[in-house]
C-alpha cells in the first residue's frame, strides 16, 4: 500500500513536471484557492493551518515582504490536498 502510494505520488510529480515543461502550465496556491472558490479561512481549514492570515501569506506574490513559504508539514498537506497541482517549486519559481 505504501509502495503503491509512493509510486502514485511519483507519477503525479512526473505528470506535473511534464505539464510545466511541455505545456508551460503552472499553478500557485492562490490560483488553486481561487479556482475552488475558497476563502483564506477555508484554505487554512483544508490544509490544517491555525489561522487564515497564515494561509493568506502563503498566497502572496514574490514581491510582498509579508510572504511566507510553508514548512515541510504544510507543504506535504498542500501537495496532497491539491493532488499535485501545487508543488514546492511553485513557491520558489517566479513566474
Amino acid at each position: 500500500m505504501v509502495k503503491s502510494l509512493i509510486q502514485l505520488r511519483g507519477l503525479q510529480i512526473q505528470v506535473k513536471l511534464f505539464t510545466i515543461l511541455v505545456l508551460g502550465i503552472d499553478m500557485t496556491l492562490d490560483d488553486y484557492r481561487k479556482q475552488n472558490n475558497w476563502s483564506y479561512s477555508e484554505l487554512a481549514r483544508q490544509l490544517g493551518a491555525s489561522h487564515a492570515a497564515v494561509a493568506r501569506r502563503w498566497c502572496l506574490g514574490f514581491e510582498d515582504k509579508s510572504r511566507l513559504i510553508p514548512n515541510q508539514e504544510f507543504m506535504s498537506n498542500i501537495m496532497i490536498k491539491t493532488n499535485g497541482a501545487v508543488m514546492p517549486n511553485d513557491f520558489y519559481v517566479k513566474r
